[in-house]
């Protein structure tokens, strides 16, 4: 009131069912806002669809997270992993040009495998391959080059009688 004094009013039955059951849409609305893909369009249908994709992206986040024994991964990873699985783990980026077969380019970069690849309960099996680094061990500093290569995977590993790669890999308490 205007001389300083409150009043308490009556909340409406409307209002407390409202907050009483509302905390899930809150919470899915504040992770659809948190990484938002908000392409503008001319075609109205088109809004509609990153819309319904945004939602579904956040509702199978929240049941992954509820569902899931391992530990929770953020959101911002959850998506990356989605991306990385539907663009695929091979797929092979072609350059423009004329390729440079005097200065061949190095990936000092580790090979990303999906979550659900690296974890699955298929048996990760060594083959002998081609020559390669090792994911486990090698970073831009050192190289680790091995033969060996996890079959489900996809990425070298050393195995010799001082360190067995392998073994370490594959396992969530390593990461």
């Amino acid at each position: 009131m205007k001389n300083g004094t409150t009043q308490v009013l009556a909340c409406p039955i409307v209002v407390k069912d409202y907050n009483a059951h509302m905390g899930a849409v809150d919470k899915s609305d504040m992770l659809k806002h948190c990484y938002e893909i908000n392409r503008r369009s001319k075609k109205w249908w088109l809004r509609i669809f990153w819309h319904f994709l945004e939602v579904t992206m956040v509702n199978v986040y929240i049941l992954f997270t509820q569902k899931a024994n391992c530990k929770t991964i953020s959101l911002k990873h959850f998506r990356q992993t989605i991306a990385i699985s539907l663009v695929g783990v091979n797929s092979h980026k072609s350059t423009m040009g004329r390729s440079r077969s005097n200065n061949p380019q190095v990936n000092h970069f580790r090979r990303i495998v999906p979550y659900e690849v690296r974890y699955e309960k298929a048996a990760h099996l060594l083959v002998y391959g081609t020559f390669r680094r090792c994911s486990y061990c090698s970073s831009a500093n050192e190289l680790h080059r091995t033969n060996w290569m996890c079959t489900v995977c996809q990425v070298g590993l050393c195995l010799n009688s001082q360190t067995n790669r392998f073994l370490l890999f594959p396992s969530k308490d390593n990461e």
